[in-house]
């Protein structure tokens, strides 16, 4: 069975919104008091007839059944996501490499902030440079002139702050588009789904 990647995003979130809601009632009615009216175990589900313990019972072990279903369901599911994602490339590339849609959200959720980090202490370092030249310069000449002391103190960069600067802006970029080319690819990217998950749909 195929369906389509935000289908089966779609389907997950149903899935387990259910399954928060059924799981409530095993709180419930596992086990019964003598005095107790339950919400189960009618004819019909009509509570004004007389209840029924084993049909209480019957209809527990039914909903018991189904929710181990639906947890098995999601399962599959999420492996079939989990699988696409993993799969599917995305149309990004920074420093010569292609993004699977994992790839890409990991990226975005986690890994960015440690490239922000770099570019951050690289800016970091150019300001604090500058700033102790013109100390330098104001030292040396007794406070008497101020200003852009770039071409006046020799500085050897150990980088090559040109290209840097140029793949910060690419990488700033790359971020900006990584949740559009999700959403394209979450429409147009058919999902295999295994034979168990169309015996328990």
């Amino acid at each position: 069975m195929k369906k389509l990647l935000q289908e089966v995003m779609e389907e997950i979130r149903l899935t387990e919104k259910r399954l928060a809601k059924d799981v409530k009632i095993f709180g419930k009615h596992s086990i019964l008091s003598y005095f107790e009216k339950p919400d189960i175990g009618y004819r019909d589900g009509d509570r004004d007839s007389k209840f029924d313990r084993a049909l209480a019972a019957k209809e527990m072990e039914s909903k018991y059944q189904a929710y181990t279903d639906l947890v098995v369901k999601l399962a599959i599911l999420k492996e079939a996501r989990d699988r696409a994602n993993m799969t599917t490339m995305l149309d990004i590339e920074w420093k010569g490499h292609k993004y699977s849609i994992y790839q890409a959200l990991l990226l975005k959720r986690s890994l960015a902030q440690h490239i922000q980090e770099l570019y951050g202490q690289i800016e970091s370092c150019k300001r604090r440079q500058k700033d102790a030249n013109i100390h330098y310069i104001n030292s040396s000449l007794g406070g008497g002139r101020k200003g852009d002391v770039s071409s006046e103190v020799e500085t050897f960069p150990m980088l090559n702050l040109k290209e840097i600067d140029k793949e910060a802006k690419e990488f700033d970029e790359l971020l900006s588009k990584i949740d559009a080319k999700i959403s394209i690819a979450n429409a147009t990217t058919e999902v295999e789904i295994g034979e168990i998950y169309g015996n328990n749909a």
